[in-house]
């Protein structure tokens, strides 16, 4: 089997059922469908029975979050390749799976996302020391690709309760040197709304945790100076949506963590406003802006 396309649910029926309907209508038939139910009670449960001849494996019961479904939907695949494609989101047409084929080679193999509103997603792009694979610091788990045996070597930590996902890629990337590609299909329409759109402050600190946890893991493998670029890129761009509308407070204490990440904001399409508060913050001129210009 090529694919496994696995789909975790809790309480949204008809974004369940949305998703089923993408699924089913995909045109390459070379794929396992799974469903991990975290025990609904709207109705979900009876959308997934309504389906279950579509269904190669599913499941409704209680379980302990987001990160926890998936693994158990990891569990039960056999597919070369995992995509996850949650309750609320859909491929962007029927013949997503047979168009992503040809480019199914490297270990991670990222395709295009659109929101609901049909707004590309753009991916800011960095390319790794001694590496000619271009490294994306963030990613649409809808519209990634995974191999398999990623999982076997390191499966999504449940510790986290929002960048697990995220955690896992660049895990990969860095310390188990996963191959990465990328391709012009786009794959994916996602919902929103969830919950990292809704606990920016969790995902912050989060994403700072996962970032000095691999910088240690770096340094005690004696390679953290070939990474160097890459960390400092990821520092920055995981604080990046944080403090994009945040005050200059906010933008101060990002810099006085990761004081070598003060000159990135350059390559980031920021607006006017924004650039001026990352070089007076970069230049400690808090007060000056706070006093005098009343920002």
């Amino acid at each position: 089997m090529k694919y496994a396309v696995i789909t975790i649910n809790y309480n949204h029926c008809d974004g369940l059922r949305k998703t089923i309907d993408s699924v089913v209508a995909q045109r390459c038939r070379d794929y396992e469908f799974i469903v991990i139910d975290g025990g609904s009670t709207d109705g979900s449960r009876e959308v997934i029975e309504q389906y279950a001849a579509s269904i190669t494996y599913w499941v409704s019961e209680p379980d302990g979050g987001v990160y926890h479904a998936m693994n158990k939907g990891i569990r039960a695949a056999s597919a070369e390749y995992l995509i996850f494609m949650n309750s609320g989101d859909t491929f962007f047409s029927p013949d997503v799976l047979e168009q992503a084929l040809p480019y199914m080679h490297g270990d991670i193999v990222q395709g295009v996302a659109k929101n609901h509103d049909m707004s590309q997603t753009p991916l800011c792009l960095v390319n790794i020391p001694n590496r000619t694979e271009p490294f994306a610091p963030s990613l649409h788990h809808q519209s990634c690709f995974f191999r398999r045996t990623l999982f076997d070597i390191e499966p999504y930590d449940e510790h986290y309760r929002i960048v697990a996902d995220w955690a896992f890629y660049i895990r990969q990337l860095v310390l188990h040197h996963a191959s990465y590609s990328v391709m012009p299909v786009v794959v994916a329409v996602y919902e929103g709304g969830g919950i990292s759109d809704r606990q920016k402050t969790l995902d912050f600190n989060e994403r700072c945790e996962v970032i000095d946890t691999l910088c240690r893991q770096l340094k005690e493998r004696g390679d953290y100076a070939q990474y160097e670029p890459v960390m400092l890129h990821l520092m920055f761009n995981s604080k990046m949506r944080f403090l994009l509308n945040r005050s200059l407070l906010d933008v101060d204490k990002f810099l006085d963590i990761y004081p070598q990440s003060g000159s990135c904001y350059r390559s980031y399409p920021f607006s006017h406003k924004q650039r001026f508060l990352f070089f007076l913050a970069s230049l400690r001129m808090r007060r000056f802006l706070k006093f005098v210009l009343n920002f």
